[in-house]
């Protein structure tokens, strides 16, 4: 994988802004006809500080969102 492709993928991913990460996984999920969402949440090596604020932002700002959000019909 090239760092090209990192940065091509790197546009569907649910990476940003809270609206950004909001706006990608209900397209996603939109796309697929997904009611349910699975999030896996990899810290790295990330300092757990920033971690767990990252953690607390994902769950104050984007799950309401998500949660809120209907999936009506598959866009196949």
């Amino acid at each position: 994988m090239t760092m090209a492709d990192i940065v091509r993928e790197a546009e569907h991913m649910p990476w940003g802004t809270p609206d950004e990460v909001i706006e990608r996984i209900v397209t996603a999920a939109d796309h697929a006809g997904a009611a349910t969402v699975l999030v896996n949440m990899n810290r790295g090596a990330m300092p757990q500080e920033m971690f767990l604020e990252q953690l607390h932002r994902f769950g104050s700002k984007v799950l309401p969102a998500l949660k809120a959000h209907e999936v009506t019909s598959a866009r196949f």
